[in-house]
């Protein structure tokens, strides 16, 4: 079990969410860093706080399931092992994860931890999602990307995305632009 430690107020909200994520992983003996709060925090519904701590937890041991070692005990069990189960919205009927009866009995301090700590911080979680949606968005429109020219054997290059939309780069050698083999992973070269 985590022992508690000072923390301060701005820290209150990642500290949880790393205790609870320990918490997770060390009954699976799963060894791997935190999954970014948008994975942690997916189809959350930060309004109802207990809701949003039940689906952190859901997609807390998706996570760890995807990490389980293939020599672990855990390798080959079922989901509901894991406290999970799936579900049928009725309204959508869409199928989702959620936790069964024992994985909410089995997890209901760390439940408690999120709730408490999704219904103080919900503004500032909602911000990191915000900040983290629009970096993501920026760095993959400034990805960099490998391009090839049409020579035999074709070069290469590395370059920002948003500088081939913009400009072409022309090989000095065939004389025609350089594009992205990223996104053309198929493209036939023209004889």
């Amino acid at each position: 079990m985590r022992t508690k430690t000072a923390v301060p107020t701005e820290d209150i909200l990642l500290t949880t969410l790393q205790d609870v994520w320990q918490d997770v992983c060390c009954p699976f003996d799963v060894i791997v860093s935190m999954p970014e709060p948008a994975v942690l925090f997916d189809a959350a519904p930060l309004d109802h706080p207990h809701e949003a701590a039940e689906q952190v937890m859901v997609n807390m041991l998706l996570e760890v399931m995807e990490c389980v070692d293939r020599f672990s005990p855990w390798y080959t069990r079922p989901a509901r092992d894991f406290g999970l189960t799936t579900v049928l919205d009725e309204i959508t009927c869409r199928v989702d994860w959620g936790l069964t009866g024992k994985g909410a009995d089995r997890w209901r301090a760390q439940l408690d931890d999120l709730s408490a700590v999704i219904r103080k911080y919900s503004s500032l979680i909602e911000a990191m999602l915000l900040v983290d949606g629009l970096i993501t968005a920026v760095t993959n429109e400034d990805a960099v990307v490998l391009a090839q020219c049409r020579c035999l054997p074709c070069r290469y290059i590395r370059v920002k995305k948003s500088i081939l939309r913009k400009t072409e780069i022309i090989c000095d050698i065939c004389h025609q632009a350089f594009f992205p083999t990223d996104d053309y992973p198929d493209y036939k070269f023209q004889t």
